[in-house]
């Protein structure tokens, strides 16, 4: 019997080094070419930070400008300066758009805010401030927004107007 379990392993064995040389790799086929569609330039800006929905491309710089443009004409939709720095990736939900900034007022006093804009229009909904320090990982739902610092601190709070839910 064990015979059998052997020429039927080898049977496997050539049948598979067959179909696959051993040690070859196949043969890459060639890469399609793209076309560019279109090119957006901003002279002013410089976008580092970048999100994708299902019709709106937006781009962050990190002077807190975000745009939105069209994805299948590159054409400008709306602008929204928050003010400060950019200190975290840009999350959404079907209607908002979710980032943290962090500002400097004319006093001493540095903050760092989470920030609720209309992914239509561009328009801040709202605006907290929030605790600690570093980057700022930000993460939505349609009914909360998590913000979590890289000093430590976590907190919750609700999408529809930034009341907070719980924190850390």
């Amino acid at each position: 019997m064990p015979s059998k379990s052997l020429l039927l392993i080898a049977f496997i064995i050539s049948s598979f080094c067959s179909i696959y040389s051993y040690g070859q790799r196949p043969t890459p086929s060639p890469a399609p070419e793209f076309n560019q569609c279109w090119e957006y330039s901003d002279k002013e800006n410089s976008f580092e930070n970048l999100l994708v929905t299902k019709d709106r491309i937006i781009a962050a710089s990190p002077v807190a400008r975000l745009i939105a443009l069209d994805p299948t004409q590159g054409s400008l939709i709306w602008t929204a300066d928050l003010g400060g720095e950019i200190i975290s990736s840009i999350e959404s939900t079907e209607q908002k758009l979710f980032v943290a900034t962090h500002a400097k007022s004319d006093a001493v006093e540095e903050q760092n805010y989470l920030n609720s804009i209309s992914l239509e229009t561009g328009i801040t909904l709202w605006r907290i401030k929030i605790g600690g320090t570093g980057k700022i990982y930000v993460a939505a739902t349609p009914t909360s927004v998590i913000a979590a610092a890289e000093s430590g601190e976590i907190a919750g709070y609700r999408a529809d107007n930034g009341t907070l839910l719980w924190q850390f």
